[in-house]
């Protein structure tokens, strides 16, 4: 999974806090707010004297033409004014006039219902973005001013080139005119941009640091918001989880879980139950926000809450055979047998975490959750089926010879003792398929023994009672009676050699450390039956037959092909 990088995350949320201001033209040296305020003094003089002028030209004009025009021209005028009047008011004030937002929010609340809704995030947003985008702004407006004085003092250049060159009385008097006029607008402009250059630097002055920044927007986030988060996460915890606490007590007491726990009803009603507990801690979270009057928070949340829903309508259909699962209506049912990895499961619990169980096991236990759960089939136990071939201390042979005592079995690993104390290791799949013999309980231990040929009249009579008792004589005098079952000595075969005897011993589940011992003792007790009765033990023969020399086989010619 792709990590989206948290620092990156950080920059885009305090990025607009901590803007700087677009790249723009040096700003001239620092002046005084006094000069400032002269600058623009003298612009607003300007445009005043330049207005009254306006105003008299109106009154000797003849043609409504001409009217029109010097009306739009006092008009135009007349903004001027009123704006730089509003900048020198704000530049001696250092206040920036709320009219304009005012104005905006009014016009705000007069649209649709669901711009109202999203009215507090984009004017929470709006303040504390507000020092950044007037800075910005500010430079903008700088670089405007300076591109306008540029650009006048290019007109006012161009216009002296073509006076230097002594023309006509008429065009003279055009060309002084069109000097006169963009001298005035670099006038204003340079007024202008000497404003804005004095107030872009007052702000950079008053703008906080970033960790005087950080720390202001932390202390009102608490006092504004946080602490009603905090309530409204304390009423959703202490609803959600009282919820379910409740309903697990009546739980407890319904009649209905008592005669059929189990049953697809009672299922329903825990699903159903532990969906309502949430949703109402939701609602009291809710309830929370809108009695605190935090539209904030409250329209974040109900943002978040119209996002799920609508995202339901294709994140759940992948959670109906869940349901079914956990509605005990699945492949894998509560309290059957599971097998996964190899190994047996008990299921506990079905939800969306299940919970398997194998008693046998130390650490037996396993949670996985029900989208896993699909793709296994459960079948029920049947009675006295073991969860696992042994148990911790048992005795234990292997197909692969190793015979040993359980230490540990854990769902991931088997440790046997052998005798001796080295211990061996396998992983439980590879220990299962050992087929492990389990001889705690009790256990058979067999041997063959061979004698000659010449005792075949007493092989299935005499020979086997007599060994019998001299076996089980040792094995008493050496463990308690009560640990011997049974001996037993029996005819096996007649092979090429000898006559083979199968002796056999049962022996209780105590002994089980002494397996390999009481093997050995089997055969000594046949040794020592042998001995006292003077039997002929005999030893494996290889018998040769000669051919007669004089009489050899004819042999096959061999032709060979022409």
């Amino acid at each position: 999974m792709i990590r989206f990088p948290y620092w990156l995350l950080l920059f885009i949320c305090f990025s607009p806090l901590l803007a700087q201001e677009p790249d723009a033209p040096t700003p001239p040296a620092e002046v005084s707010k006094v000069e400032a305020l002269e600058a623009l003094t003298l612009a607003l003089n300007t445009e005043e004297k330049d207005r009254t002028s306006q105003r008299e030209l109106l009154k000797k004009a003849v043609t409504d033409e001409q009217k029109a025009e010097l009306g739009t021209e006092i008009d135009r005028i007349s903004a001027r004014i009123k704006e730089i009047k509003r900048n020198l008011t704000t530049t001696a004030t250092g206040i920036v006039s709320t009219d304009t937002d005012a104005a905006a929010e009014a016009a705000l609340s007069l649209n649709e219902e669901l711009k109202n809704i999203f009215h507090p995030l984009i004017r929470e947003l709006r303040q504390a973005t507000a020092q950044p985008r007037e800075i910005e702004n500010l430079a903008i407006e700088y670089a405007r001013w300076k591109a306008k004085e540029q650009l006048a003092d290019q007109a006012v250049l161009n216009v002296e080139q073509l006076l230097s060159e002594k023309p006509s009385a008429e065009l003279l008097e055009e060309l002084q005119s069109i000097k006169k006029s963009w001298e005035k607008k670099r006038q204003e402009a340079q007024g202008f941009a000497a404003n804005t250059s004095f107030q872009l630097e007052e702000r950079k002055r008053n703008a906080p640091s970033v960790v005087k920044l950080l720390t202001s927007l932390l202390s009102n986030f608490w006092k504004n918001r946080g602490l009603s988060l905090l309530l409204a996460f304390i009423a959703l915890s202490l609803v959600w989880y009282g919820s379910l606490a409740i309903y697990l007590r009546l739980r407890v007491y319904s009649p209905v879980h008592r005669q059929q726990n189990d049953s697809f009803a009672t299922r329903l009603l825990d699903v159903l139950a532990k969906f309502a507990a949430f949703f109402a801690g939701i609602f009291a979270a809710v309830i929370v926000l809108y009695v605190r009057n935090d539209w904030l928070l409250l329209t974040a949340m109900l943002i978040l809450l119209f996002g799920l829903i609508w995202a339901s309508r294709t994140a759940l259909p992948p959670y109906f055979e869940q349901i079914r699962l956990i509605l005990n209506l699945g492949t894998v049912r509560q309290g059957e047998r599971v097998i996964i990895n190899g190994l047996p499961w008990r299921v506990d619990t079905l939800n969306f975490f299940c919970v398997l169980r194998n008693p046998d096991l130390t650490g037996g236990v396993l949670r996985l959750p029900a989208k896993t759960m699909l793709s296994y089939h459960s079948r029920p136990t049947m009675p006295k089926e073991p969860w696992f071939p042994s148990h911790e201390n048992d005795w234990v042979k292997l197909d692969d010879g190793v015979f040993g005592k359980i230490v540990q079995q854990t769902p991931d690993q088997v440790v046997m003792v052998k005798l001796g104390g080295s211990y061996k290791t396998y992983v439980t799949s590879a220990y299962l398929a050992k087929n492990p013999e389990n001889i705690t309980p009790q256990y058979r231990v067999s041997t063959l023994f061979g004698l000659d040929y010449q005792y075949q009249k007493l092989a299935t009579t005499t020979v086997p009672a007599i060994i019998r008792d001299t076996i089980y004589n040792i094995l008493v005098e050496r463990y308690d009676k009560e640990n011997i079952k049974s001996v037993n000595v029996e005819f096996a075969s007649a092979s090429s050699s000898s006559l083979d005897f199968q002796i056999s011993a049962d022996v209780d589940g105590s002994l089980a450390s002494q397996h390999d011992v009481i093997k050995r003792l089997l055969q000594c007790g046949a040794v020592d039956a042998a001995n006292e009765n003077e039997w002929v033990i005999p030893f494996p023969q290889l018998t040769l037959h000669k051919t007669d020399e004089s009489n050899p086989a004819p042999t096959r010619p061999i032709f060979q092909q022409p």
